[in-house]
């Protein structure tokens, strides 16, 4: 996959989704968070947090 913005519209998608309440399946919620870069839970989305720092 490029890093193209373009590339990653479907996991927007399914953020928009997972805001607004809808339920998606727990392998929707890993893909689309790792490919932001950001952890979603209990309904909330954060950018995640390197452990470099």
């Amino acid at each position: 996959m490029s890093a193209d913005a373009g590339d990653k519209e479907w996991a927007k998608r399914l953020r928009q989704m997972y805001l607004g309440g809808e339920r998606l399946k727990p392998a929707q919620i890993a893909m689309a968070s790792a490919a932001l870069d950001e952890v979603w839970s209990g309904g909330r989305c954060a950018p995640r947090v390197s452990e470099e720092a």
